[in-house]
């Protein structure tokens, strides 16, 4: 799962949903490239509560290209018939 996270300036950053840990309840995150492994457990509710932290939609890339590509086409239609 990607979460989206909004630094004090706007900045955005993505970081994966890595590992929760069962017994602590810590929430391990890594960004793109897989390094810089952090956790977000202390600060997290409160990210979302702010609206800093929001979950990215999960349906992949090709599958909303695809999807975007074929509504366009249908309007298309309608407006030509």
């Amino acid at each position: 799962m990607w979460v989206e996270f909004a630094d004090d300036d706007g900045q955005l950053s993505f970081a994966k949903l890595a590992w929760v840990s069962p017994l602590r309840g810590t929430y391990l995150f890594t960004n793109r490239r897989a390094e810089g492994a952090f956790d977000h457990r202390e600060e997290l509710a409160g990210l979302f509560r702010d609206d800093r932290a929001r979950l990215v939609e999960a349906e992949p890339l090709i599958d909303r290209a695809v999807s975007s590509m074929m509504s366009k086409m249908e309007d298309r239609f309608v407006e030509a018939a």
